[in-house]
C-alpha cells in the first residue's frame, strides 16, 4: 500500500515507535507555542487600546468615491469596503462578494453577495445597495466611465445578486473593482439617494452619512485636530485566512485616532517619544535617526508611487508634446530625486511605471532610452524653440504638506529655468492643490504622486478626464484595447506599449519611484510591510 504517511509494523516494537512519535509531536507543539529563550507562551492578538497615527495632513474628505488623495484613502479604507480586493500575491479575490463569475465571452459579470454584512447604521447590505453604489461610482469616477463605455446594463435581480452586462468583452472591470484607486466602495442606497443635488447628481458624502461596512466606523472628525475611528461591533468579517487586503479582517483596536501633524520633524519626534504609535509620510532624512531610536521599528517597503509633475495638457504651452519633451530633457531625474530625498535607500531610479513588486507589469527596459538619457540642455532648448514657446509664465502648483513634492518641484523648476522656461512655484496646502488642479486655468504643472495600482488601466492619469487631461489618440487607442482585451498575454503586450507611449509623449515628468519609510512603535503588532497603512489585524501589545 502506498501512502505519504509512515507505516509501522504491528506489535510491541510498532507501539513503542508510535509512542516515540507522539512524544516528539507533543514536544514540537510545546516548542512552537513557547517564546524563544523564555519558555513562556507567545501572546496572541490582544483586543483594546487606542492607536495614535500622526498624518502629514488633514484629509480633504473621507468619501472615497469623491476623494482620490492618499490621506483620504489611508483613513477611509478602514470604513468602506469593496466587492473585490487583492491578496498577498496581488490576485483578485472576493471581499463583500461571496463569489463571482465571468460569462458570455467576458461580457457578463455576476456577483453573489455575502449574507449578513451590515452597514454601520445596522441595515444589512443587499444587491440594491451595490447597484446604487455602482451607479454613483460610474457617475463620479473618470476611470470607471473610461472602462465602462460599453456598459449595457447593471441589475440587481435578487437581494444577493448583482449583474453587469457589457456589449464588448472587458478585461479591466474586475481589476477596477479590486484596486484602491478610485474604488467602488459599497454604501447604503438610502445615503446615496439622500446626497444628490436637485438634478440628481451625486454630492460629496460627509458627517453622519459616512457609513460603510468596514471594521471601523467614523465616530468623530474635528478638522485639523483628529479623525476618530472606533471598532464596529457589528462587523461581519470574512472567514478565510487574512491575506494582504483579502480574507478575514479583525478589529482588535478599540479606536484609531488619525492626528494631522504637518511638520515632518514633529511627527518624527512624536514617534520617537512614544506620543504616536505610527507616523505616515516620514521624511527620508529621518531614516538614520529612527533606525537608532529605541522602541521604533523601521522598514523600507515597496512598491512605491512616483514623484511627478503633471502637465496641463488642455491649455497652455504643454499642449504641445515638444514643450513637454523639452521640460524632460531640461531636468536630471537623478538630481531631482536626490534633492527631494536625503537617503538614496528611499527611492529607485527607473523608467518602469510599475514597481518590481507588481511582477509582470514591471517593464524596467522600456523607456530607458529616454529616462537614462540624462539632462540635455541643448536638446531641451532646441525642442523648446520648435514648439514656439515664447516665455509664457508657467505656474507650478505644489505643497510642503508632502515634502518630496515641494523639493522635487524646486529642483526641477530651477533646472527648467536654465533651458528657458519662465517657471515659478505656487505653494499652498495640499487641499488647495487638489482643488486647483481640477481647474485648467489655475496652473501649467502640478505636483503629486502617481502609483501603479495593479493594472495598466488603474492609473487615472492615462484617462482624458483626470486633471492634466491626457487626451492622446495613440494612448487612448491603446487604453481602449487594454479595456476590451481579455487575454492576459495580449494585455501584457498592451501594458508594455502603454509604457512606450508614455516615454514618447511625456504626459508628466516622472522623476523616480518613491519607496515607503515605514516606522512604528514596537508595541504595534502585525503591521503589514506595505505603503497602504491598513490597520485591521493590527493590535497593540500591552
Amino acid at each position: 500500500m502506498k501512502s505519504g504517511r509512515p507505516q509501522y509494523p504491528r506489535g510491541a516494537g510498532g507501539l513503542q515507535m508510535a509512542r516515540i512519535v507522539i512524544g516528539l509531536a507533543l514536544a514540537v507543539s510545546l516548542l512552537v507555542g513557547a517564546a524563544p529563550g523564555t519558555g513562556a507562551a507567545q501572546p496572541g492578538p490582544q483586543r483594546g487600546g487606542v492607536m495614535r497615527v500622526a498624518t502629514n495632513a488633514d484629509p480633504p474628505g473621507l468619501d472615497l468615491m469623491w476623494q482620490t488623495s492618499t490621506i483620504s484613502l489611508d483613513i477611509s479604507q478602514h470604513v468602506f469596503e469593496t466587492l473585490l480586493t487583492l491578496d498577498t500575491q496581488r490576485r483578485i479575490v472576493p471581499m463583500l462578494a461571496d463569489s463571482y463569475t465571468v460569462t458570455n465571452g467576458g461580457k457578463t459579470f455576476t456577483f453573489k453577495l455575502r449574507r449578513g454584512v451590515k452597514f454601520h447604521n445596522g441595515a444589512e447590505m443587499t444587491a440594491a445597495d451595490v447597484l446604487a453604489s455602482f451607479q454613483r461610482w460610474v457617475a463620479l469616477s473618470s476611470r470607471a466611465r473610461q472602462i465602462l463605455k460599453d456598459l449595457t446594463e447593471a441589475t440587481a435581480p435578487d437581494r444577493d445578486t448583482f449583474v453587469v452586462t457589457l456589449s464588448q468583452p472587458n478585461g479591466a472591470f474586475l481589476p477596477a473593482l479590486a484596486i484602491p484607486n478610485q474604488r467602488m466602495v459599497v454604501l447604503p442606497r438610502s445615503v446615496i439617494e439622500k446626497n444628490r443635488d436637485g438634478t440628481g447628481k451625486p454630492l460629496e458624502i460627509k458627517g453622519a452619512d459616512l457609513i460603510g461596512t468596514g471594521p471601523y466606523r467614523v465616530a468623530e472628525w474635528k478638522p485639523d485636530q483628529y479623525v476618530r475611528l472606533v471598532r464596529f461591533s457589528g462587523y461581519a468579517s470574512r472567514s478565510d485566512p487574512s491575506s494582504y487586503m483579502g480574507g478575514a479582517r479583525h478589529a482588535y483596536l478599540d479606536e484609531i485616532r488619525f492626528i494631522p501633524v504637518p511638520d515632518d520633524l514633529t511627527r518624527v519626534a512624536g514617534l520617537i517619544s512614544g506620543e504616536y504609535d505610527l507616523a505616515l509620510q516620514l521624511p527620508s532624512s529621518a531614516y538614520d535617526q529612527l533606525k537608532g531610536s529605541a522602541g521604533v521599528v523601521v522598514k523600507i517597503v515597496g512598491p512605491g508611487s512616483a514623484a511627478v509633475g503633471v502637465f496641463n495638457k488642455k491649455r497652455g504651452p504643454f499642449v504641445d508634446v515638444r514643450t513637454r519633451q523639452a521640460a524632460w530633457y531640461a531636468i536630471d531625474p537623478q538630481k531631482v530625486m536626490a534633492g527631494a530625498f536625503d537617503n538614496p535607500l528611499i527611492y529607485r531610479l527607473t523608467s518602469s511605471l510599475a514597481g518590481k513588486e507588481w511582477g509582470v507589469w514591471a517593464f524596467p527596459q522600456i523607456g530607458r532610452d529616454v529616462y537614462d538619457h540624462g539632462r540635455d540642455l541643448a536638446k531641451a532648448k532646441e525642442l523648446l524653440k520648435e514648439s514656439g514657446y515664447a516665455g509664457e509664465p508657467i505656474r507650478w502648483i505644489t505643497t510642503r504638506d508632502y515634502a518630496y513634492m515641494y523639493r522635487s518641484a524646486l529642483v526641477a523648476s530651477e533646472e527648467m529655468k536654465e533651458a528657458g522656461f519662465n517657471v515659478r512655484l505656487v505653494v499652498s496646502d495640499w487641499a488647495t492643490v487638489i482643488s486647483d488642479r481640477n481647474n485648467p486655468d489655475r496652473y501649467e504643472i502640478f505636483s503629486t504622486g502617481i502609483g501603479f495600482e495593479g493594472d495598466p488601466t488603474s492609473t487615472a492619469a492615462f484617462t482624458p478626464g483626470w486633471p492634466g487631461w491626457y487626451d492622446s489618440p495613440r494612448n487612448n487607442k491603446n487604453y481602449e484595447a487594454l479595456v476590451t482585451t481579455v487575454s492576459p498575454a495580449l494585455r501584457h503586450e498592451l501594458g508594455a506599449q502603454q509604457q512606450r507611449i508614455f516615454w514618447d509623449e511625456i504626459p508628466y515628468l516622472r522623476f523616480g519611484e518613491i519607496l515607503t519609510l515605514l516606522a512604528y512603535r514596537q508595541n504595534v503588532q502585525e503591521m503589514y510591510p506595505d505603503n497602504s497603512y491598513y490597520l485591521w489585524n493590527v493590535w497593540l501589545k500591552k
